[in-house]
């Protein structure tokens, strides 16, 4: 396998693996405010943000391997994404910490950029038939699921922001 979809199936794994044992943890006071709280911090940090600090450094500091990984020449534009990845990395990891709209401007750029990449993969592959690693592996993957979780995710967040204590024990917003 690819060096890059190991570390990302990593990533992978270790949101899921955190998720589950968090919900395990938290199972005798969960509400679907806390699941949705729970499910959004294992997606903002191990899923946004720790890959956008990766990525961000993997296209600022080694752009011929970053190019190679994805099937494309490198480019003076990969240091403007890879600077933007960084950005993202950032807000990702602010994220175990931060709430409200934070969460919700953190969750709109992860859509629009990471849907918009999976959107590029998917013309990339039907176009020049372009399937290296970094255009069609577990990156590809996680630039669709990402953006579904968080669509799924952050309005239940919000709508069940009122009711928690209704279904569970009152937990911190």
């Amino acid at each position: 396998m690819n060096p890059s979809n190991v570390i990302y199936s990593g990533f992978l794994l270790v949101a899921v693996t955190g998720a589950l044992i968090h919900l395990i943890v938290s199972r005798h006071t969960l509400s679907l405010h806390r699941v949705a709280e729970i499910l959004l911090v294992w997606t903002f940090v191990p899923l946004v943000g720790v890959p956008g600090l990766f990525s961000g450094m993997y296209h600022v500091f080694d752009p011929q391997q970053a190019a190679a990984a994805i099937g494309w020449q490198v480019s003076p534009f990969q240091r403007e994404v890879g600077f933007g990845d960084l950005g993202i990395g950032i807000l990702g990891i602010l994220c175990a910490r931060l709430r409200g709209l934070f969460w919700w401007a953190t969750g709109i750029w992860s859509v629009v950029f990471l849907g918009g990449a999976a959107i590029g993969h998917i013309i990339e592959q039907r176009t020049t038939g372009n399937f290296a690693p970094g255009n069609a592996g577990v990156i590809f993957w996680l630039d669709i699921l990402v953006p579904v979780l968080l669509i799924v995710l952050l309005p239940i967040y919000q709508l069940t922001k009122d009711r928690r204590a209704v279904h569970g024990a009152v937990q911190p917003a």
